[in-house]
């Protein structure tokens, strides 16, 4: 059944996120940290408990909902895979001979033991690569609050990357010319700096950010002066954090000294700005909630940037 906060049909492509009623409380925390990817305005994170306590149609309702993700998430906890709906309904869907081609990211909520884990790993086979947390350690498991933040952070990510890859697969392939567009953000501007990500995928824009484009690399500096350089622009989004972070400021002083065009973004109010960005149009957002964003004119500001058309 749906939360009463996503009964409202958006129209755009959506991930599903499938929970055991009784692991409500854990997936309000979860969910907490994710809801705000519906602010993006191209994608929806709709939540979907599962019960065995049955109401008329809950079983033909339940298959609609998935037939109609792009993304299926579930939150698996050991109740969850004792549900008769479970069984009957979600499996069928999402591994069944019928079952269409979608991205399915299984989430390991709290921990699995013995014959439970077994069973998850059998039910999951097809996606066991994919399971989250990549370690095995459910994210209700003896973490601290930064872990567990760390682990939301990363859930964030995969979910942007794939909706990215499903929906606008080749709107980070073209980097040639100097089309690309780079991200510069404080940590504390995490959330709008992947909404963007994600508004500019869905203009076939592509995209560098650093939390994608550098896992797992050496050479941090020169990664990124080679990706400034092959930029058009540099998004800058501005925040008295970002003010304070020297990583940031590098980012947006290499980029005047590499000719690339750089966009200010304020995403909160900043007392004082840097003499050198005042000589920049600055696009004020932060007096819009997230969820009001003016696209447009960051729309604007790239057509300005002399991107391909738009």
């Amino acid at each position: 059944m749906p939360d009463s906060v996503s009964q409202n049909n958006t129209g755009v492509p959506r991930v599903l996120l499938l929970y055991y009623r009784g692991d409500r409380d854990m997936f309000d925390k979860v969910f907490s940290r994710l809801e705000f990817l519906n602010e993006s305005g191209v994608m929806e994170v709709r939540p979907w408990y599962l019960t065995d306590i049955h109401v008329d149609d809950e079983l033909d309702r339940t298959d609609e909902e998935i037939k109609a993700a792009q993304i299926v998430v579930v939150l698996v906890s050991s109740p969850l895979l004792h549900l008769e709906i479970f069984h009957r309904v979600v499996l069928r869907e999402l591994f069944g001979d019928d079952a269409p081609s979608r991205v399915v990211l299984p989430v390991m909520l709290s921990p699995l033991y013995n014959r439970d884990f077994l069973d998850f790993q059998e039910y999951f086979k097809p996606v066991w690569e994919d399971v989250f947390p990549a370690d095995h350690r459910a994210l209700f498991f003896q973490h601290t609050e930064e872990q567990f933040t760390h682990y939301l952070v990363d859930l964030m990510d995969i979910l942007v990357e794939r909706m990215g890859a499903v929906l606008f697969p080749l709107a980070e392939r073209d980097v040639s010319e100097r089309n690309q567009i780079y991200i510069a953000y404080s940590r504390a501007d995490y959330p709008a700096a992947l909404l963007v990500r994600l508004r500019l995928a869905a203009l076939h824009v592509p995209v560098w950010m650093d939390r994608f484009a550098l896992r797992g690399q050496q050479n941090w500096g020169e990664r990124v002066d080679r990706a400034i350089r092959d930029s058009r622009a540099l998004v800058l989004l501005l925040s008295e954090a970002a003010q304070r972070s020297e990583y940031v400021c590098y980012e947006w002083a290499f980029a005047f000294g590499a000719r690339c065009e750089v966009i200010p973004l304020m995403v909160e109010q900043v007392e004082k700005l840097h003499p050198r960005l005042c000589t920049c149009k600055v696009l004020t957002w932060y007096y819009h909630p997230r969820s009001q964003y003016p696209w447009d004119e960051l729309r604007a500001a790239l057509r300005r940037a002399r991107l391909k058309p738009i």
